[in-house]
């Protein structure tokens, strides 16, 4: 019994284009402050006046995302902590406080009750002295 024998050529190719960006990105950089038409001493100096405003303009995003952060924490654990909670109907009134769920029932029972009844607020016919909510 005579056996096909193939030649199998594999290829493999490497993924270094990325590499090769970042290498060539740097030349490119260093020539440029090479022949660049100022004197080295402020090159250095714009250099670091430009990292100091990208530090500065960090620290502020930062701290502004710091602090809407906490003003949004602040107003979670006030609903939290105070035991107030949004109806979906009137997201504008005031909370309501949390009423305490009868033993026996789910969670989940209880929130398909709030929405058949908050359906059935929605349905019901407006006074024609008022504007429909939608």
């Amino acid at each position: 019994m005579a056996r096909d024998e193939r030649e199998v050529i594999v290829v493999e190719q490497g993924g270094g284009g990325l590499k090769w960006l970042v290498l060539g990105a740097a030349v490119g950089a260093g020539l440029a402050l090479l022949f660049a038409p100022r004197s080295g001493r402020e090159t250095r100096r714009d250099l670091a006046r430009g990292l100091q405003n990208l530090r500065d303009m960090a620290d502020e995003t930062i701290d502004e995302l710091r602090g809407e952060q906490g003003d949004e924490e602040k107003t979670l654990r006030s609903m939290v902590d105070g035991g107030g909670a949004y109806d979906d109907a009137d997201a504008d009134s005031e909370p309501v406080r949390r009423k305490e769920r009868p033993s026996g029932v789910s969670a989940r029972d209880e929130l398909e009750r709030r929405l058949a009844a908050a359906r059935a607020r929605r349905r019901q016919p407006v006074p024609d002295d008022e504007e429909p909510v939608a």
